[in-house]
């Protein structure tokens, strides 16, 4: 739409809302509140889906006035259900305006109505429990910025226990992904209190709901989607090393890479290039640990490879040294020409890494090492 059509949609949506206003206070009813709400709201997602979120704050903004002076009169299950829906909206402008005070004060409020909408006599649409509990995954996240970790875990338990039953009684793949969604959440709150076993756990529901999720449908998944579950399978890896569980880690950076080289061939970008090489690299690293040096090389090659054009080398020179490592162990493990092959490239890394950093007593320490133990 044009600036004029919008302008003139805008003007006459904008009638619209105080013909419904007036026609309430002439004839108050429930019927005509409803109306008055639905005329704020629809004003709202016009500005909203234009790309105007100020202005679409402040149609928001009205509908949750109309709903609070029809709730005072008439606060039935549907009102209520407009008016949580009137606040999450005006919430959801807010966050794209960068204006998150707004935006927690909206879900509070928000949380307020679900709660009393569930709470009534009426019978609860599928609807208000979803909204529900995205509400309280995000409180759960306000909470755990403001370092409200116990908050933050009442807010996601209930909220992975509400979307757990709809999982249980209507089998939704959306359900499905919000709960592990939920599940990664208190994975990582978990981690940040210190409750590693716990966090361990969250981490293996996270990932075994993904499977799950996956079979029949992963053709159909956007790669932003599929984002969460190579997301997930990181973290538990983090989890099986901390843990030294180098086999249950490996498998589950393989995993892990078909996604994320996915993901970078559909968008070319930077922040999926460093996933990428990080991936690669924790690969590598892990294969070194379970035995499989040479296959590793493949891996911490590639990881180098990407992170040069990433990066300038004083950057890259982790992702050298692991190659280093990775050459050693390779010539200790070895003999006749492979082994003076391997001695070598791990020397070039070393006498490489020296020239950048003269003063880094460790790759002047591992650069003797090789000289001492296989090129003297």
């Amino acid at each position: 739409m044009d600036r004029e059509s919008i302008k003139a949609e805008m003007d006459g949506r904008a009638n619209e809302i105080l013909m419904a206003r007036i026609e309430y206070e002439q004839d108050r009813s429930e019927e005509n509140g409803l109306e008055w709400i639905r005329r704020s709201m629809e004003l709202g997602d016009l500005l909203f889906g234009q790309g105007m979120y100020r202005d679409a704050e402040c149609a928001y903004s009205r509908a949750c006035e109309a709903g609070m002076e029809v709730c005072g009169y008439f606060p039935t299950a549907e009102v209520l259900r407009r008016l949580a829906g009137s606040f999450r909206a005006m919430g959801e402008a807010c966050r794209l305006q960068g204006k998150m005070d707004a935006v927690k004060i909206c879900y509070e409020r928000t949380l307020d109505y679900c709660r009393r909408l569930l709470q009534s006599e009426a019978q609860p649409t599928l609807g208000d429990y979803r909204n529900y509990y995205v509400v309280l995954m995000g409180l759960g996240g306000f909470a755990r910025e403001e370092g409200a970790c116990n908050q933050a875990k009442e807010y996601y338990e209930n909220g992975a226990g509400i979307c757990r039953d709809l999982v249980a009684e209507f089998h939704d793949t959306g359900d499905r992904m919000n709960l592990a969604l939920f599940y990664a959440l208190l994975g990582g709150l978990s981690r940040m209190m210190g409750k590693t076993k716990k966090a361990k756990l969250y981490y293996e529901q996270c990932v075994d709901l993904w499977e799950r999720i996956l079979q029949g449908v992963r053709q159909e998944l956007q790669s932003d989607v599929l984002l969460q579950y190579a997301e997930a399978l990181e973290c538990l890896a983090c989890m099986y090393q901390d843990d030294d569980e180098w086999a249950a880690a490996e498998s589950c950076h393989e995993r892990c890479l078909p996604i994320l080289r996915q993901r970078l061939a559909e968008t070319g970008s930077r922040d999926d290039a460093v996933r990428l090489s990080a991936a690669l690299e924790h690969l590598g690293i892990a294969m070194q640990m379970t035995g499989k040096a040479e296959a590793s090389l493949e891996y911490l090659e590639q990881c180098l490879s990407l992170r040069s054009r990433l990066y300038q080398i004083q950057k890259t020179a982790l992702s050298y040294d692991n190659l280093g490592l990775a050459y050693y162990n390779l010539a200790m493990g070895s003999t006749g020409e492979n082994r003076e092959l391997y001695a070598r490239k791990a020397y070039a890394v070393w006498e490489e890494l020296c020239r950048l950093y003269p003063d880094s007593e460790t790759y002047q320490m591992r650069r003797a090492t090789v000289i001492h133990d296989l090129l003297s």
